[in-house]
């Protein structure tokens, strides 16, 4: 446990019924005992606050069957170098993988924002947990007067648990993660772990759709990673994301719907079964930097629309899937190629006649990019030792232009 200590004059109340207490770390110490191992308690206080109540807090920690709190010497504040020493004393002092109470009630003037800053760095580096973060609000009483009035066993002050706006950083990268990266690892084990004491607010309607957009981000994050055309197409989208997404957006407190509406954005356009949605998935891995993918599923998902758009009523409508898939992607090079006739092979020897007319469907500009795509598909997966390999910048301009010029196309033919 983290806590501070002021040398302000404290009086003795109850906290969410512990007490009564001087100290409000008493009642943190002691109400987060049930249940939980005994742990070390830090106290960062400056010479003054420590001569003022280090004997007292220790004494009160010892009369409610508590370990006695560690004093850590800290500077007052006053300048950027004491603020970075108060910050470097607890970095070296909080070991890796530490689970952490903290109280910020007598944090003092910047030390709020340190403390905060520090503990999603301690998240980062460290490995951190931080199970508890609480404000004791003894001013809910009233003025000095006031509360001087009361018996103490009267003084009964709220301990506010500022635990949820405190994982709002977690939250907010675990998104940024999913938006930048589309990585939804982090987001999945949040939702796995923290959802309950995070959104103890949910109705459960809402906690059922919290579960259908982990299970569905779950299933789409990696088969996008992994180029599973099948699962991209057919996946339920409507039961899966956008309908739970709809109703949370509605139904969440306001903090969080700036989480929930890229999502939203997102996943509108999908529709379960639509080969367009290879189209968004390549979009989605052109944000996110994932240019391997983009250029795989780009080009997969054009071999099927042309499949699809152009074959249908031609007599490869009754050739397998496969061999469909052969014509467009062979025809596609002979055309680049201008390859002779008489020198196709294999499934375009088996209808000659069709492929010219599948070719003649298509203009020369699109049997061109859709070549360019080929030779930075086959540069990207064979790492570079093709001839004519790109740089790496290069291959992330082609992508996005590449993903554009098909766009367009498909857009205007469609």
């Amino acid at each position: 446990m983290i806590s501070f200590l002021g040398t302000g004059a404290y009086l003795p109340c109850r906290y969410d019924g512990f007490g009564p207490v001087t100290y409000v770390q008493t009642a943190v110490a002691g109400l987060h005992r049930a249940g939980n191992p005994p742990g070390p308690v830090w106290i960062g206080c400056t010479p003054a606050a420590r001569e003022k109540h280090g004997d007292a807090l220790g004494a009160e920690f010892r009369d409610h069957g508590l370990a006695e709190p560690c004093c850590i010497d800290i500077p007052e504040g006053g300048t950027e170098a004491e603020l970075w020493r108060i910050f470097d004393t607890f970095l070296d002092l909080v070991p890796e993988q530490a689970d952490l109470v903290v109280d910020v009630t007598h944090s003092f003037r910047s030390l709020p924002v340190v403390m905060t800053i520090l503990l999603q760095y301690l998240k980062l580096v460290k490995g951190v947990t931080v199970s508890g973060c609480f404000y004791g609000a003894f001013e809910a009483l009233g003025g000095r007067k006031e509360v001087e009035a009361l018996p103490a066993a009267r003084r009964n002050a709220p301990l506010f648990d500022l635990t949820p706006m405190l994982a709002l950083y977690d939250w907010g990268q675990a998104i940024h993660e999913l938006e930048r990266f589309g990585d939804q690892s982090r987001l999945h084990d949040l939702l796995r772990r923290e959802k309950a004491r995070t959104f103890p607010f949910l109705s459960r309607e809402e906690n059922r759709d919290l579960d259908a957009v982990t299970a569905g981000l779950r299933t789409f994050a990696p088969a996008v990673q992994t180029c599973r055309q099948d699962l991209i197409r057919n996946m339920d989208y409507t039961g899966a994301l956008q309908t739970p997404l709809d109703r949370l957006d509605a139904g969440i407190p306001p903090a969080f719907r700036p989480a929930v509406r890229p999502l939203r954005r997102q996943f509108a356009g999908y529709r379960t079964g639509d080969v367009m949605n290879g189209l968004h998935a390549a979009r989605w891995c052109i944000r996110r930097g994932m240019t391997q993918q983009a250029l795989t599923i780009l080009q997969e998902f054009l071999v099927t629309w042309l499949e699809e758009s152009h074959l249908g009523e031609t007599p490869a409508a009754a050739w397998s899937e496969r061999d469909r898939r052969a014509l467009v992607s062979k025809a596609l090079v002979v055309a680049a190629k201008g390859t002779p006739r008489e020198e196709w092979k294999d499934t375009l020897a088996r209808d000659p006649d069709l492929v010219e007319a599948f070719i003649g469907m298509l203009d020369q500009k699109f049997i061109a990019q859709f070549d360019r795509l080929t030779q930075r598909r086959n540069d990207i997966n064979h790492c570079g030792y093709n001839d004519n390999s790109a740089p790496a910048h290069r291959l992330e301009q082609e992508a996005a232009d590449l993903l554009a010029y098909f766009e367009a196309f498909v857009a205007r033919n469609g």
